[in-house]
């Protein structure tokens, strides 16, 4: 009877244990590259120290890489640990949780008949100030308002400004373009028209579309 001898499993498993943590360790390394980017770093370096003598240089290159290799190692060791402290660090507040709360007020439907192709809202600042409008307020005002009117107004000036904008640069609308138009003021006894300020902001939405936001200058 013959006997043919086999490698034990152990030899694969080892050969695999360490095929893991080279891959492993070739991730790490390629993160922290991208996390210092000495290709971006070395000329801002270079032009931060420009006319410093070369052992003024060496030493801010040597402080700067000793903080780095510091920091590093601080999150590598207790870096779950702080996380675990401070909650997760990336916020998931949404245009549609704004919408939600109120902060954002979806006017979409009637940005649609103005000529809007894309979802517009109204932050909640500028609506109290120029579209909200009660009954009581067109008695003490003597004059009368409804809120339909009042955001037709906002919404047809914006979309105005929008298309003289992208009219000016066809490649691509400002991101911010200011524009005006009157309301009455909901406050105080004064009936007469006013000239209001907004901005209007078009963007990336939750998931990338291009949305619209009106605001008050200032507002964010």
């Amino acid at each position: 009877m013959r006997c043919t001898w086999r490698k034990p499993d152990r030899l694969n498993q080892e050969r695999k244990l360490m095929n893991g943590q080279l891959s492993h360790a070739i991730t790490v390394f390629l993160a922290f590259f991208a996390i210092m980017n000495p290709v971006a770093n070395t000329p801002l370096f270079i032009s931060l120290t420009e006319g410093d003598e070369q052992p003024v240089r060496r030493q801010v290159a040597f402080q700067s890489v000793l903080i780095a290799f510091f920091l590093v190692l601080l999150f590598c060791l207790f870096g779950k640990l702080i996380f675990e402290m401070f909650g997760a660090p990336i916020s998931t507040y949404t245009r549609a949780d704004a919408i939600d709360d109120g902060t954002l007020v979806d006017v979409s439907t009637t940005a649609a008949e103005a000529g809007f192709r894309v979802p517009v809202a109204l932050t909640r600042a500028l609506w109290e100030d120029a579209v909200a409008w009660e009954d009581a307020d067109s008695k003490r005002k003597r004059t009368h308002q409804d809120e339909a009117g009042r955001l037709w107004d906002v919404v047809w000036m914006g979309f105005l400004a929008f298309r003289a904008a992208v009219r000016e640069n066809p490649s691509g609308p400002s991101l911010i373009v200011p524009y005006t138009f009157y309301r009455v003021p909901r406050k105080g006894t004064g009936h007469m028209p006013r000239l209001m300020h907004a901005n209007l902001h078009a963007g990336p939405g939750d998931k990338g579309e291009l949305v619209i936001s009106i605001m008050l200058p200032g507002e964010d």
